[in-house]
């Protein structure tokens, strides 16, 4: 499970299928994501459904200020198909740790917890650990349902190298996850900031996050052998106080 703090763009993909066929089929119109905060729906929470390709489509928004360190939000979908309505829980986070220095994110204000608030890293493991929901597997007979994904590299038939650098110099340990429909793969940059992958061609959905950096999810035609460069913005941090040993833990 993903950890959010308020101000951030929660993302997510979703499918939809026939059940006579089990083939990707598009929704009788656009279906409606809705956030549940600790059990109960909250529509101060706007969630934007766009469409992807034939039966796929994505769900994003901003995590809203009002949210507190520790709440628990699912994103369900409600959908229609050949006249028949449905409702599945796609995804789901937790809220992080509430920050309260400046700091500037590609221009957008955020903030900081000073060092001695900020837990350590096996609390924030058991936390993560205690907050993982288990979602299963969505039925194969499921009109509205989470990619499954495969992780690795993949087995496509195009070489795909994809460098990530911060504008100026390769990042390193950078995550970077590829999807396209019900298929994900997740690998990490080496040294030389690059990520290797095989693919099949389409048009795929690439994120990419590494901690103190940040990054707005977008797309790559795959037709061939293919290299692309994607630059992260670094998150610059501002102490309270002159000589402040304030730190930002972001978990991705």
């Amino acid at each position: 499970m993903q950890i959010l703090i308020p101000g951030q763009t929660y993302y997510g993909e979703f499918t939809t299928r026939s059940l006579s066929t089990g083939a990707a089929a598009d929704a009788d119109s656009t279906p409606v994501a809705t956030a549940n905060k600790n059990g109960t729906d909250d529509a101060a929470f706007i969630l934007t459904v766009a469409k992807v390709g034939t039966g796929r489509y994505s769900v994003s928004g901003t995590v809203p200020s009002g949210y507190a360190a520790g709440d628990r939000v699912h994103v369900s979908v409600a959908a229609t198909i050949g006249g028949v309505a449905y409702v599945e829980v796609i995804d789901g986070f937790q809220v992080g740790y509430l920050p309260v220095n400046t700091v500037q994110v590609g221009g957008a204000t955020a903030s900081v917890l000073p060092a001695s608030t900020i837990p350590t890293a096996e609390e924030n493991a058991a936390a993560v650990a205690e907050a993982a929901p288990d979602f299963g597997v969505f039925p194969a007979e499921s009109l509205v349902n989470a990619p499954t994904g495969s992780g690795g590299s993949g087995s496509g038939a195009r070489s795909v190298t994809l460098t990530v650098n911060d504008g100026t110099n390769t990042l390193e340990g950078a995550t970077v996850r590829l999807s396209l429909a019900a298929e994900t793969y997740v690998v990490t940059t080496n040294v030389n900031g690059q990520a290797a992958l095989s693919l099949d061609d389409g048009t795929w959905t690439v994120t990419i996050t590494k901690p103190l950096y940040s990054f707005t999810p977008t797309t790559l035609v795959v037709s061939a052998t293919t290299t692309h460069t994607y630059s992260m913005t670094a998150m610059s941090i501002t102490p309270s106080e002159v000589g402040s040993a304030d730190v930002l833990r972001r978990v991705s």
